[in-house]
C-alpha cells in the first residue's frame, strides 16, 4: 500500500499571493501529493520583522486554503514556542500521523538557495524529508555543485516541478500598496478584500 504523500509549504505569508497558491497547485499536480500542509510560521528565524499581525496572516491563509480540497492551513507552528526551525517542524508533522508518511518540502529556488544556513539544514534533508520540491524563480540561480558541497546528496532529494513564471513577492507587494498601487492581480480575491477592508499594509 503507497504512502501518504504530504508537502509542506512553510512561510510567513505575510501576504499569501498568486505565486504561493501556484506552487501549492503545481506541487500538488505534478508530485502526486494528497495534501500540502501550508505551515504558517509567526516568526522566520531569518526574517525579523512581520507588518501584517499573526492574526490577520491567519486569516489570509485561511481565505487562501478554503476552496481547496487538498489544502489545509496546519499549526504546527503556531501552536509552539519559537524557534520556528523546518527539522522541528518536519519531525512534529511526522508525529502527528500514526502510519508512516511520505513528507516533502515545497520551496521556491530563491528559498532553497538560502538552505545551507538553515539550522540543521542536513539532518532536515537527509532524516527528516523525502525530498524537497523545489520551483525555479525570476532571477534566482541555484549552484548545484556548491550546494552539494553544503549538503551532500541533496541533489538526488530534489524533486523539480514545472510552473509558470511568476514574479511576485509579499515584498513587491507590501511596497506596492504603500505606494497606493493596484495589487488586485497578485493575491487571490478575498485576500484583497480583506487587506483592503482592514487596512493591513
Amino acid at each position: 500500500m503507497s504512502r501518504f504523500k504530504i508537502g509542506y509549504f512553510g512561510g510567513t505569508f505575510d501576504p499569501p499571493h498568486l505565486g504561493h497558491l501556484t506552487l501549492a497547485r503545481k506541487a500538488l499536480e505534478q508530485m502526486g501529493l494528497d495534501q500540502v500542509l501550508w505551515v504558517l510560521t509567526p516568526l522566520s528565524p531569518i526574517k525579523h520583522k512581520m507588518f501584517a499581525t499573526l492574526e490577520q496572516r491567519t486569516k489570509m491563509v485561511e481565505l487562501v486554503v478554503s476552496d481547496e480540497d487538498c489544502f489545509e492551513l496546519s499549526r504546527v507552528d503556531l501552536d509552539r514556542m519559537p524557534p520556528y526551525y523546518s527539522v522541528e517542524t518536519a519531525k512534529i508533522i511526522r508525529q502527528k500521523y500514526q502510519e508512516p508518511i511520505e513528507l516533502y518540502c515545497i520551496l521556491g529556488a530563491d528559498s532553497l538557495k538560502y538552505l545551507p544556513k538553515w539550522y540543521h539544514h542536513k539532518e532536515l534533508v537527509l532524516d527528516r524529508l523525502d525530498g524537497i520540491i523545489v520551483a525555479d524563480r525570476p532571477g534566482v540561480t541555484i549552484d548545484m555543485e556548491d550546494l552539494n558541497h553544503e549538503v551532500p546528496g541533496i541533489e538526488k532529494r530534489l524533486k523539480r516541478i514545472i510552473m509558470p513564471e511568476i514574479d511576485i513577492s509579499s515584498a513587491n507587494i507590501r511596497e506596492a500598496i504603500s505606494a497606493g498601487k493596484d495589487i488586485s492581480s497578485k493575491v487571490t480575491t478575498p485576500v484583497y478584500e480583506l487587506i483592503q477592508d482592514e487596512a493591513i499594509y
